[in-house]
């Protein structure tokens, strides 16, 4: 993930998305010469830019907006928003949702229904001033997954020790330009998630009523 990660921090996060007449997000590879487009952040009007050897062909506001309308927060937007309807429709038809990680501690990967036992999720929920950008609860309103969005950054120390702390098993994904198109591949492969169910390893986690997590002194070399 780190190579991934340098790789897509030299190339620009572009403008690539917008909304056309009708209110359909479309991609600037759809865009069409004298039709009307707007940004589906802020909801003013913006034009394609197709021609040019220095940049790929984007989206640009007609009029200069201090909306803050950058290709990230587009992207992050745009991501939450399908995310949010994805996981709220399978929550509510009570479907499964498998996601499939690797540990970094044990390097085995594994395979488990996100939904198991959610019953509800929230956005921009404050844990303790800490505020992912979803997160999922159990019947009982106990915050089980905290899910982070993240474009061209990593988490603190201090972060991942917090939701440690709290037992909250932490979901990272990292984001590239046009990623919110394929929001089920990318919530189904997470570039990271603190939970395991090997009980050899450090990172050992299990299910339970109420999702917590339990240290065991094993006799065993650990990878890291």
């Amino acid at each position: 993930m780190g190579n991934t990660l340098e790789k897509a921090m030299g190339k620009k996060l572009l403008h690539t998305t917008g909304c056309d007449e009708e209110g359909r997000i479309l991609h600037i590879n759809e865009a069409e010469k004298g039709q009307t487009y707007t940004c589906p952040l802020c909801g003013d009007r913006i034009v394609p830019r197709n021609e040019g050897k220095a940049q790929r062909p984007h989206f640009a506001h007609f009029k200069k907006t201090e909306a803050g309308c950058s290709g990230e927060s587009l992207l992050h937007h745009l991501f939450l928003q399908e995310s949010v309807a994805l996981l709220q429709s399978l929550i509510h038809q009570k479907k499964e949702f498998p996601i499939t990680w690797s540990c970094p501690y044990c390097n085995r990967t594994y395979t488990q229904d996100l939904l198991q036992q959610v019953a509800s999720l929230s956005t921009d929920f404050d844990i303790e001033g800490h505020r992912p950008d979803i997160t999922l609860f159990n019947a009982e309103g106990k915050p089980l997954f905290a899910i982070m969005l993240l474009i061209r950054r990593k988490l603190t120390q201090k972060t991942l020790h917090f939701y440690e702390e709290k037992g909250i098993i932490l979901i990272q994904i990292q984001l590239e330009e046009n990623d919110w198109r394929k929001v089920e591949e990318k919530l189904s492969k997470p570039d990271s998630v603190t939970f395991c169910t090997n009980v050899e390893c450090y990172n050992y986690q299990f299910y339970s009523p109420c999702i917590r997590r339990e240290y065991y002194s094993q006799k065993f070399k650990c990878k890291k």
